[in-house]
């Protein structure tokens, strides 16, 4: 039996919600095609700030790049009407210093609440 190496390019890019990896010199090294239709295309290689500008996100992916494990933070991608609100986990790959954060797209969520509260 044939032994295949896959990457974490492989990985990613199988990946369905829009993911994204982070190295330890906080530059984007991987993101999926639906991260690059959520946040842009040429991101690789540029600083996450470049692409995740929304303080609460910036935080999040300090901390776990300084090892403090695993994390959760909000993204809202602004369009449309109302834009579109992720809920982002943030997982630290093994001793590798990368992170990997997936979007979770919760919109219709966050809407059912804020109108729960409006009533």
């Amino acid at each position: 039996m044939a032994t295949t190496a896959v990457t974490l390019t492989d990985v990613v890019a199988a990946l369905p919600l829009p993911s994204v990896a982070i190295n330890a010199e906080e530059r984007i090294t991987v993101l999926n095609v639906p991260a690059e239709d959520l946040l842009g295309k040429g991101l690789v290689g540029r600083h996450f700030v470049t692409a995740l500008r929304q303080p609460g996100l910036v935080e999040a992916v300090e901390r776990c790049l300084a090892g403090d494990g695993p994390s959760q933070a909000r993204f809202t991608s602004v369009g449309g009407e109302h834009g579109t609100t992720y809920d982002v986990s943030l997982r630290p790959l093994g001793d590798h210093g990368i992170v990997l954060l997936s979007f979770n797209d919760v919109t219709e969520m966050a809407q059912a609440g804020q109108m729960r509260r409006d009533f």
